[in-house]
């Protein structure tokens, strides 16, 4: 599968790019980094991350996508809920360990 299709054909869905990464295609994988590496690091970006942890956390969710997409069940949720679950999951983990996440006294939860 490659990153751009061939004129006159429909760019493959997200969900035929995640099972084509559950596939170990490569095509895929890099069609796939493409639509939804920049995404991720915008998203990290507005929840506080600076743009080079930005850049981390959106190569360690793509190294995650690669590595987990056979887990992957389009029946449990898109290709886009499912990657941006994992990001929001990094960028936690990337707050914890700089020690960034401080409790409110005034949040009930």
């Amino acid at each position: 599968m490659s990153a751009a299709p061939p004129s006159g054909f429909a760019a493959p869905s997200d969900v035929e790019l995640v099972l084509g990464v559950a596939a170990r295609d490569r095509g895929a994988f890099v069609a796939l980094f493409e639509r939804y590496a920049g995404r991720v690091k915008a998203y990290a970006i507005r929840a506080g991350a600076s743009a080079s942890d930005a850049d981390e956390i959106a190569q360690d969710v793509m190294v995650s996508v690669w590595r987990n997409a056979a887990r992957f069940d389009p029946a449990r949720a898109s290709p886009s809920t499912w990657i941006f679950a994992i990001a929001r999951n990094r960028r936690i983990d990337a707050f914890r360990r700089a020690g960034r996440i401080a409790a409110d006294a005034d949040d009930p939860l």
